[in-house]
């Protein structure tokens, strides 16, 4: 829980149904999505506060709609429109059945790079680094108004400070583990925040690529689509270990030990060898989505090759992922449509090593594969 003085009440499920200081009860749909709650109050937020909302869902699970009314009485409505690889697409505000504001958003892959209004002119505009991988930490520069604004992040990838052209503060951000915002300083207005995630600050809601958070209670609003495969419990963020725990999407996570990888969602690729990492291992999923383990090589005088680490290539390109840290679904555990690749890898080539390798030769009985 994140308020120290609360106490808060679960089912079987692990479902939160109520917590006191403030007093407050939840409800889920058969599905298990959170389907009443509450906002939360948001530093320097004009017109915030915490009020009761009800929340509906599409038959993907997706939240379709969120409304309550505010402190004026107001009835804020907040609409959602997914794209065909079931990432938001268009976010709609309405106060009293009115539409006041039309988000929508174009990307690269999963990132947005674009943010348009109803007119469908550009608003924003965003560059990502890394790599061109993106993600937690990965966002470089806003564009707004023909402006540009650059981002300062703490060690675990949350917005700590925008800075104008002239290296001014613009604003700043300071949140508790669970992604809470406990203070905001500065005028300048923009939504990336905790972990580099599009927060809506009237609700109090982040929202990662495929489910949405809400760090009031330090809780998902629908469950994992891993099922218990991602945890026991279904609506725990990080394993309630955000210090050490970032997740760029809400959903699986990488192990530790490449032996831990879900068999019904990744098979091996007996093919792979990689002379320079014998131990090298590629799985695929059932679209031939690639997820490459590279055990650490402690005498390679690059320091990013000494230690283990994972490499996702069609969302992330070629950053290095830690164990622990989190990626998209396999396509054989959830029926998502791919992510549109970001980069280009020949088969043939080793981006992390850049040096070309056999992609077929005879396997012994150990599933590896010698050279010859």
């Amino acid at each position: 829980m994140n308020a120290m003085n609360s106490i808060e009440s679960s089912n079987a499920v692990n479902q939160l149904v109520s917590r006191t200081d403030p007093a407050q009860t939840f409800a889920y749909d058969a599905d298990g999505n959170l389907t009443t709650g509450f906002t939360a109050s948001q530093p320097g937020v004009t017109g915030g506060g915490v009020f009761l909302f009800t929340a509906t869902y599409d038959a993907e699970n997706r939240l379709a709609s969120l409304t309550y009314k505010d402190g004026k009485n107001i009835t804020q409505a907040f609409q959602y429109t997914y794209s065909g690889d079931g990432l938001p697409a268009i976010v709609k505000r309405l106060e009293n059945g009115v539409v006041k504001e039309e988000t929508r958003f174009v990307r690269d892959g999963g990132l947005i790079i674009q943010e348009r209004n109803a007119s469908n002119a550009v608003t924003r505009q965003y560059a990502w680094g890394l790599n061109l991988g993106g993600g937690i930490g990965g966002l470089l520069n806003q564009r707004r108004s023909g402006k540009d604004y650059a981002y300062l992040y703490d060690a675990n990838g949350n917005v700590e400070a925008v800075l104008n052209a002239s290296q001014q503060v613009a604003a700043a951000y300071r949140y508790d583990p669970f992604g809470t915002l406990l203070a905001k300083t500065g005028t300048f207005d923009q939504p990336f925040q905790f972990s580099t995630k599009r927060a809506d600050a009237r609700i109090g809601m982040v929202q990662y690529e495929f489910r949405n958070y809400l760090p009031a209670i330090g809780r998902w609003m629908t469950r994992d689509p891993l099922g218990e495969a991602g945890g026991l419990n279904l609506y725990a963020f990080v394993g309630n270990n955000p210090v050490n725990w970032v997740d760029p999407w809400g959903l699986m996570e990488l192990p530790v030990n490449p032996n831990d990888v879900n068999p019904n969602d990744w098979f091996l690729d007996k093919r792979h060898y990689n002379p320079n990492n014998p131990n090298e291992l590629k799985f695929l999923d059932v679209d031939g989505r690639k997820l490459e383990w590279h055990p650490g090589r402690p005498n390679d005088p690059s320091p990013h090759q000494q230690v283990d680490h994972w490499h996702d290539r069609q969302n992330f390109g070629n950053k290095h992922l830690k164990p622990g840290e989190t990626i998209p679904d396999p396509s054989g555990s959830r029926p998502l449509p791919m992510l549109i690749p970001r980069m280009f890898i020949p088969i043939i080539i080793n981006p992390c090593v850049l040096q070309p390798w056999q992609s077929w030769c005879p396997l012994n009985p150990y599933n590896t594969c010698p050279m010859s």
